[in-house]
Parts: structure tokens; sequence; C-alpha cells
């Protein structure tokens, strides 16, 4: 029975990297074609853009630039920072010192308003803002020259409450780097856009958030959301919650990823794995069904290497490495070695069964529980 099933999701995994593998071809195609469509300058409302900052990373000046070369008219960008003592401190100055026409704003505010430290940043951020229209982006985020111009196109139209967008991973040197770039691009971009595509709308990603101060104030302002680990996927929620929708932009940015060991990896992945899981388990553990791989590992061993599980397990990676190269071609990437399909799927697999195993997580040298409510409690601060 037990080898029937594993059999069964199998051929589901397999099935199931045929149909995304279309669906990433397809908003591909869609995000090309917005990029030639260009929203007169006039019809643009002013931005707020609200990047808080925790240390450096490899890309952070960078990143930082690309939102300050911006082909947009009236917009302004707040970074913030918990401490004077911060290293992005430095730098961010010097970005202001060169771009004397963009209208920038340092805070500097070690005030905290509860246990999600990026909260509490934003929460310090937010009076120096000073346009209705607001964007959150992650520090590790690099973007084109028309990134405003897209989600405010987005956010314009009706019954929209907040816009989103995907990211693809641009991996550091090193392999928990490549690592954790295959994940976002071989496992998180499918999944979403699936999701998408069955009528789902979870998904509102950190990496941008882009929504007004009167939708922020309508689903009980940023300051609700200090003790939540999950705010991304909160704020999406609330605004669902009122009858609007958070739209997925035709937009791909850039995630520049930095793990610098394997113990950094391990933390970061199992953080996003127990925080997906306390807010939807059973689709969650669903998704299981996207490691073909490993699955089929599994399937060999209880069955002892019987033939008709060494041919599913040929077939399963065949399929997967023609997968992770569809989509490296597609994503305009370099094409990600073959021995990293059993190393990831094993990988994914192995936080998916060990986030069921606990509630800690590890964020920012810090040590939490996170609650069934998505809340964090204190257990270990830095």
């Amino acid at each position: 029975m037990i080898i029937a099933l594993t059999a069964a999701l199998i051929c589901a995994g397999l099935g199931y990297l045929v149909t995304t593998a279309h669906l990433v071809k397809a908003s591909v195609l869609t995000i090309r074609a917005a990029a030639l469509v260009r929203e007169p300058t006039e019809s643009l409302p002013a931005v707020s853009i609200l990047k808080p900052l925790y240390g450096t990373e490899p890309g952070l000046e960078e990143n930082l630039r690309s939102f300050l070369v911006q082909n947009y008219p009236v917009y302004q960008i707040v970074f913030g920072l918990q401490s004077a003592a911060d290293p992005a401190l430095p730098l961010v100055q010097k970005l202001q010192r060169e771009y004397p026409d963009r209208a920038i704003e340092i805070v500097v505010d070690d005030t905290r308003h509860g246990t999600n430290g990026k909260i509490s940043n934003l929460i310090n951020m937010l009076p120096k803002a000073q346009h209705d229209l607001l964007v959150l982006a992650d520090s590790d985020i690099r973007v084109d020259a028309h990134y405003l111009r897209v989600l405010t196109n987005q956010l314009s139209r009706p019954g929209v409450g907040a816009v989103t967008c995907l990211y693809r991973g641009r991996a550091q040197p090193g392999l928990p780097s490549s690592l954790g770039a295959s994940f976002i691009n071989h496992h998180f971009i499918p999944q979403v856009l699936l999701s998408r595509y069955l009528g789902s709308e979870e998904g509102c990603f950190g990496a941008t958030i882009a929504l007004s101060r009167q939708m922020l104030s309508a689903i009980d302002g940023i300051e609700s959301l200090a003790d939540i680990l999950a705010d991304d996927h909160e704020i999406g929620r609330r605004v669902r919650g009122l009858g609007l929708s958070v739209a997925l932009a035709p937009i791909l940015v850039d995630d520049v990823v930095n793990e610098p060991d394997w113990g950094q990896l391990i933390r970061h992945e199992l953080r996003w794995a127990r925080t997906i899981r306390l807010a939807n388990p059973a689709g969650f553990a669903a998704s299981v069904v996207t490691l073909p791989v490993a699955l089929a590992s599994l399937a060999l061993v209880l069955s002892g290497g019987e033939p008709w599980a060494l041919a599913l397990f040929a077939l399963a990676f065949s399929a997967r490495i023609w997968f992770q190269r569809r989509i490296d071609r597609l994503l305009e990437l370099a094409s990600s070695p073959w021995w990293l399909v059993p190393v990831r799927d094993g990988l994914t697999f192995a936080m998916i069964i060990t986030s069921f195993l606990g509630r800690r997580v590890s964020w920012r040298g810090a040590e939490f529980q996170v609650n069934r409510d998505g809340s964090l409690l204190v257990e270990k601060d830095k």
C-alpha cells in the first residue's frame, strides 16, 4: 500500500513538473509583453519606498542603487536602520551624497515595537514616508528601471488592494547560496504560479508589497504586525479578507542569495518551512508531491531495489533535470549543475519533515517559538 501510494505520488510529481514548466513559460511571456507597455508619466502617482536594512551583504550597494535610478517622475526612498553602528549606514549615506536630486530619508531608531525586528524598523520609518502610495521592499532585491511603473499600474486596477511580485534567485558564490537560489527558482516560483493558476491568491511576498496608506490602515496598520513572523503572508490575508485581491505584477525582480554557510542556509529554510507550515499545514504537506526524485528514492528503498522502482527513479531524475534546465533558460539564468537536483530535492524533503517536529526558529541571531497564530515568542535574544 505504501509503495503504491509513493508510486502514485511520483507520477503526480512528473505531471507537476510538466504543468509548471508551461506556467513559468506563460508567465515569462506575460512579463516580456508588459515590459513593452509604459504608462504616461503624468498619470503616475507619487510613491514612497520603505527599505528596512539590517547589516551588509554581498551586492547590497547594487541592490539599493537599482531603486535610486527608477524611470519614475516622483518618488521617495526611506532607508531604515535600528542602530547607528549598523555597517549599512555608511553605505546609504554614501548613496545619499551620490544622488542629491533624489528624495532620500535615513531613519536610525532602535525603538522596538515587538518581536519582529523588520516590522519594528518599518514602524519607525513610516512617519517619514511623504506619499500615500507605499512600496515595502527587502534589502536583497534588485530591480529594473521600470519596477515602480509596473507596480503602480497594477495597483490602479479595480478590486486590487495590494500588489506583490515574483523574484528569481541569483546566487553568490558557494554551494549553500546555489541551493538557496535553486529553491527559489525551481520550487518557489513554480509553486506560486500553479497556486495562482488554480485560483488561489495566497502569495504575498516581502520582496515587494505595494499598497496605499489607506489600505494599510484598513488592515489595522503596520503596528498590528509587530509580533507576527510571516508579516507578508498576514498582509495578504487581511487584504483578501476585505474582499480585495493581491495582484501578482508582471515583473520579475532579482533576489541576490547569500547563504555564507550550511548553518545559515538550514536555519533560513527551516524558518521559512515552519512559517508556511503553520500558515497552511495541509497545503504545505501536499507540497511533497513536487519532489519526485526524493519520492522515487524512497520507493527504491521501500521496494528493495525492484526494477519498476529503478525505472521510476530514472524517469523522475531525468524529468527533474529537464525541468531544472528548462526553468533556468526561461529565467535567463546559467544552467544549474545536474547533481544539484538530488541535493536540492533531498534538502527540501528534509525541511518539510523537520518543520513538523517543532516550532522553534532562528532569525537575526535570536531564537523564537512560533505560536499557532503565527506570533513570535522570544526564547533567546541576540
